[in-house]
C-alpha cells in the first residue's frame, strides 16, 4: 500500500493545484492534504480523486505555532 500523509497544494506552499497533485498521486492508495494553516486545497483534491477513483484523500491541515525553541508545525487529520 502506498501512503503519503503530508502533501501540500498551492493553497499554501505546494507547487501544484489540488487537481494536479491528485493527477501526480494517482499511484498512491491514500494521501493527506495538509496545507499550512488552510484547508482550501482539501475539497478540490477530494473531488479530483473521486473523478479518477484514487487515491483516498484524508482531510488535514498543518498548523503553525511557536514555542520557546522556535517554530513548530502540528499536523491534524480528519478535520
Amino acid at each position: 500500500m502506498r501512503v503519503d500523509l503530508h502533501m501540500h497544494t498551492n493553497a499554501s506552499d505546494g507547487q501544484y493545484t489540488p487537481e494536479e497533485l491528485i493527477d501526480l498521486a494517482r499511484s498512491f492508495d491514500i494521501i493527506a492534504i495538509t496545507d499550512h494553516d488552510t484547508t482550501d486545497g482539501v475539497e478540490p483534491a477530494q473531488l479530483a480523486a473521486r473523478a479518477y477513483g484514487a487515491p483516498r484523500v484524508i482531510p488535514g491541515v498543518e498548523l503553525s505555532a511557536e514555542d520557546e525553541g522556535g517554530d513548530v508545525h502540528v499536523l491534524g487529520y480528519f478535520i
